[in-house]
């Protein structure tokens, strides 16, 4: 059995089916506490107005509770999201069933035969901040399946696990060092495979 170490994921190859897990990297546990705790002020916040809101309040002060408490909601789903995620058999490649099972969230999973897998290929992405178009705010890669019959499917999204972002620029655009390692090994790995 072969183990190979790539950034948080690993990639394990029997020979007869090939695995890939992933790991959560220190970024992801800080990601998950900012979004913990900016959550819990949100929901402090809201349990405060609820506390100050009688019977003879108006309508707006209702909504604007309401607004907190979502946005306060929305932040600790964020959060959560981070750290409870698949972590393992991410992708399986079973070379006797000549299937390749992607498991996209915890509770779903779809299956794909090798035979009308054409290749595994990446694309770098830029999240820009909110209102504008200028400042990049995140930088993350995402693999995809290309299928013979000319589909493409999202297979997954890597972002970098550095807290402070390692740029440099290429032909005006933004690269991430370290991410398109990652990414270009890991698909180099799954076209072996296929």
């Amino acid at each position: 059995m072969m183990f190979r170490k790539i950034g948080n994921f690993l990639a394990k190859d029997d020979g007869d089916e090939f695995s890939l897990h992933y790991s959560l990297s220190l970024k992801d546990w800080i990601d998950f506490l900012i979004h913990l705790l900016i959550s819990l002020i949100f929901l402090i916040i809201t349990a405060g107005l609820l506390y100050s809101v009688d019977r003879k309040s108006d309508f707006k002060e209702l909504i604007s509770v309401g607004i907190v408490f979502a946005l306060g909601l929305f932040l600790l789903c964020e959060g959560l999201s981070k750290v409870v995620r698949v972590k393992k058999n991410i992708i399986r490649i079973i070379k006797k069933e000549n299937q390749l099972i992607h498991r996209n969230t915890l509770f779903s999973s779809k299956k794909y035969k090798l035979s009308d897998i054409e290749r595994f290929v990446f694309l770098e992405k830029e999240q820009h901040a909110f209102g504008t178009t200028k400042k990049v705010s995140c930088i993350y890669n995402i693999i995809q399946l290309e299928l013979k019959n000319s589909k493409t499917q999202y297979l997954l999204k890597i972002n970098t696990n550095n807290i402070k972002r390692v740029v440099w620029k290429r032909n005006g655009s933004l690269l991430n060092i370290e991410l398109g390692s990652i990414t270009e090994n890991i698909v180099k790995e799954l076209n072996r495979n296929k």
